[in-house]
């Protein structure tokens, strides 16, 4: 496989160019072997999924999922898409994940939970979707902390004040 041909797809990811993404997996002049490189990771682990999941470019994501990539499938670390929709508070995205089968609950890099990811960076419309979605509002991380104590740490306002209204306590009991 040409290692160009895979940074080619991850950059095309990376900056949002579907049309370029097109090209190089199923387009013009296209090598067919090329078509796989948007299912290998990059050397940190990420598929083309989990960047496009970072950076917010849904129709990247479309496209890719289109093409058979997996919503759920964490990365190196376990990170799903969905992990980094919601770290990133991109909501349209978080929403098109779940609606495709992504677990609001799947843990990713030291046991984060996209709730709490989103409580952690303020990201109010995502932490009410995924709490609408079920996630839960108690649940620690690896340290204990719940998206309560994430979002208030970090001066969050109005994601504390949601997710109090949604009955999560300040302190366990």
């Amino acid at each position: 496989m040409d290692p160009q041909g895979q940074d080619r797809v991850f950059l095309a990811t990376k900056e949002g160019n579907l049309e370029k993404l097109k090209d190089l997996s199923a387009g013009k002049g296209a090598d067919p072997r090329e078509i796989s490189l948007i299912h290998l990771p990059d050397p940190d682990g990420l598929k083309p999924i989990h960047i496009a999941s970072k950076e917010g470019h849904l129709d990247i994501v479309k496209y890719l999922v289109s093409r058979g990539a997996e919503v759920a499938e964490g990365d190196r670390m376990g990170s799903a898409p969905l992990y980094y929709a919601a770290s990133g508070g991109h909501l349209e995205l978080v929403e098109f994940l779940v609606s495709r089968g992504a677990q609001v609950e799947k843990a990713g890099y030291l046991g984060l939970t996209p709730l709490q990811l989103a409580s952690s960076n303020g990201h109010r419309d995502v932490v009410q979707f995924l709490v609408a979605q079920g996630a839960e509002i108690e649940k620690g991380d690896w340290m204990g902390r719940t998206p309560l104590q994430l979002a208030s740490s970090k001066g969050h306002q109005e994601v504390v004040e949601f997710l109090v209204s949604k009955g999560a306590k300040s302190d366990k009991e």
